[in-house]
């Protein structure tokens, strides 16, 4: 529903004359007409678009026949600050080995089954494997959302740390600066991300991670972002999607060696972000 409000904002532009863009966003979940007719007015009303990964953009074309804008494709425009971050080679501190663990409680409006209670079970589960396979290490658990609106991850987090009651189990209830978020995944041994922009953070900044997608299998933002910066298969065996799994078991960090990880290439992904910096050429 948030939707109507931002079609009824960029209508008024028009009216008003102002340009409109809408960058750095992905498509769906759209499981209902009202809101798929949402969309379209939305981009009816839309001077340029500039949608965040490949994905959305085969999955616009099939929801709108008839649509008439360009559609261009980037990378989430947060990846810019992580390129900032590496690119200025801040001083690592030797903190203690840690694991940094991002999960959310399964949002409901990602699927058309009623699946949360079984996926925050297997998240529950998981991490208290996590817990006794790496018992010698402290397991942190890093919100990526702290506010009410979007459900604050504190919430989910502190269930799972209350229930599990593991020694080495933490909950970063003191929010992070963005600095310090990138810092902590930047020097953690190993990542384990859910939400999308953890996995961004995660993938960009260290690369020894493990992806817990919550998004449409073949159509998800996560699914999309992986599949845009990864052409050496690279996560293949480092990837789940928990709408289709049968079961999140810590085999997934058999394998996981601390010392190879995701191989970020900046220049690549300057070219991929490059509209970002030039929107003056794309406006009239």
């Amino acid at each position: 529903h948030p939707l109507f409000m931002v079609e009824y904002a960029f209508k008024k532009a028009k009216k008003l004359g102002k340009q409109t863009v809408v960058m750095g966003c992905g498509v769906g979940p759209l499981f209902k007409k009202i809101h798929q007719k949402s969309l379209f007015n939305i981009l009816k009303y839309t001077d340029l678009l500039i949608l965040r990964d490949n994905h959305s953009k085969v999955l616009l074309e099939s929801l709108y026949k008839g649509l008439k804008n360009e559609i261009h494709v980037s990378l989430d425009p947060a990846v810019i600050c992580m390129s900032e971050y590496l690119n200025r080679n801040y001083f690592n501190e030797k903190d203690e080995p840690y694991i940094a663990v991002n999960l959310r409680e399964f949002p409901s409006e990602y699927s058309k089954e009623d699946i949360g209670k079984r996926v925050n079970g297997q998240l529950q589960r998981f991490t208290q494997q996590l817990c006794d396979k790496y018992s010698e290490n402290n397991i942190r658990l890093i919100p990526m959302h702290y506010f009410h609106v979007g459900g604050d991850d504190r919430i989910f987090l502190n269930s799972i740390k209350l229930d599990l009651e593991c020694q080495n189990l933490s909950v970063q209830n003191k929010p992070l600066t963005l600095f310090e978020t990138m810092h902590v995944f930047k020097n953690a041994m190993l990542n384990v991300g859910m939400r999308f922009h953890s996995v961004v953070f995660q993938t960009m900044l260290n690369g020894n991670n493990i992806i817990l997608d919550y998004t449409e299998p073949d159509k998800g933002k996560i699914g999309g972002f992986i599949s845009d910066v990864d052409g050496n298969s690279f996560y293949q065996n480092r990837y789940i999607n928990l709408q289709n799994m049968e079961a999140l078991d810590i085999s997934i960090t058999d394998d996981i060696n601390e010392n190879k990880s995701f191989e970020v290439e900046l220049n690549k992904l300057k070219e991929k972000t490059a509209i970002y910096h030039s929107l003056d050429n794309y406006l009239s």
